[in-house]
């Protein structure tokens, strides 16, 4: 293949696209011409302009009152006893699915609670540093004391920071 023929190529689909334009643009219809022409015969004279009416001075304005607008329209945008049924129904099943997510996010945790007491403080850290806070918080709270310090302790400093953080204001939200 020759290196001019994609640029013949391009340089034709460039004229066949003009020419294509062109002759859609001649057909069409051009917008100053009349939509209608009156038929040969049916030409009538223009009729005379009327006179001038003659110029009134102005009067003062009239201090009469403007009409009220009309008041606006309220709406009742309480809900149907209907709407409202479907409503509580609707929170009902969501407070369902929102507990059994919980639960099934309490299990989970237990389960990886119970893997971590069996690992060592080392792994068990560097499973702790995958976690994000909010789940790491939740499995050292399942793990006894010293087993929780033990990980802290092999964490990074800015980390353990943050979750004893986060350990001790679950604890006073917690405690009764």
């Amino acid at each position: 293949m020759n290196a001019k023929t994609p640029f013949f190529l391009l340089l034709g689909m460039c004229f066949s696209f003009s020419v294509v334009l062109a002759i859609m643009l001649a057909m069409a219809p051009h917008p100053s011409f009349p939509k209608r022409r009156p038929a040969a015969g049916a030409l009538r004279p223009a009729p005379a302009e009327p006179a001038p009416a003659p110029r009134r001075e102005r009067a003062a304005p009239e201090t009469s009152p403007r009409p009220e607008p009309a008041p606006a329209k309220r709406f009742d945008l309480t809900p149907s006893a209907i709407a409202s049924q479907e409503i509580d129904q609707v929170k009902k099943e969501l407070r369902q699915q929102i507990t059994a997510l919980k639960q099934d996010r309490d299990r989970l945790l237990d389960n990886l609670a119970r893997q971590l007491k069996t690992l060592p403080a080392a792994e068990a850290a560097v499973q702790v540093e995958d976690l994000d806070d909010e789940a790491a918080i939740l499995v050292l709270q399942r793990l006894p004391l010293d087993r929780r310090q033990a990980v802290l302790q092999r964490l990074e400093a800015d980390r353990a920071a943050r979750l004893s953080r986060g350990l001790r204001a679950l604890a006073t939200t917690s405690s009764p």
